[in-house]
């Protein structure tokens, strides 16, 4: 049986923002340690009886929505070039809330509510839920790619939708000097991919 490996040094992550067509940041990856859930929780389904006995009128009905809306989180930690620190650690849900979000030289725009609808419990379609009372709640998409043994084959990874970076998780230096350990919330969509999606790279030259 065909197994396709995927190896750490042939793969990276970007951090894309809201535009139509995203500017994003590339993360070169060197010995990452990546947790990827797979899909969004779904709601919990309780037994009922019929007047306690299990028998043919015995069911299930569906619980509330509240694990479906709830972020799916994803941790990281990887070594990084330091010349990226500073625009990679800007481009994180604009952690210093900066008036104008600045990533290096381009300005980043939210990604909140630029995501593709996700299902609820009812296997319906519906918008991801937005923190409307919170202006400094910025978010961006986030897209993984484990790169096959031939280049351009075998491709595969992931596209975390409407992504927040809170500020507090995330550590710089933690360990060896350039150790950057990533946690994310997903509120949007999770999707598998084979290709990154097409926009700006804006990620700066390396010297």
């Amino acid at each position: 049986m065909a197994t396709a490996i995927y190896t750490t040094q042939r793969a990276e992550t970007r951090i894309l923002d809201g535009t139509a067509t995203p500017r994003f940041l590339v993360l070169p990856w060197v010995q990452p340690d990546g947790r990827f859930p797979l899909a969004r929780a779904r709601p919990p389904y309780m037994g009922r009886l019929n007047r306690g006995v299990g028998d043919g009128y015995a069911h299930f009905t569906r619980g509330p929505d509240d694990a479906v809306i709830a972020p799916v989180v994803v941790t990281m930690t990887a070594w990084l070039d330091e010349q990226l620190a500073d625009d990679v650690i800007a481009a994180l849900s604009n952690p210093f809330r900066l008036a104008t979000w600045s990533v290096g030289t381009s300005t980043f725009v939210t990604a909140a509510g630029t995501g593709a609808s996700i299902l609820n419990g009812a296997n319906a379609n519906f918008a991801v839920p937005q923190v409307a009372d919170d202006a400094a709640h910025q978010r961006v998409h986030v897209e993984w790619l484990f790169k096959g043994k031939v280049a351009g084959t075998l491709d595969r990874g992931f596209r975390h939708e409407e992504c927040w970076f809170p500020p507090e998780l995330q550590v710089y230096g933690e360990g060896d000097p350039n150790t950057l350990s990533l946690t994310y919330w997903c509120f949007g969509k999770l999707t598998t991919i084979t290709a990154f999606t097409a926009g700006t790279d804006i990620t700066p030259a390396l010297t």
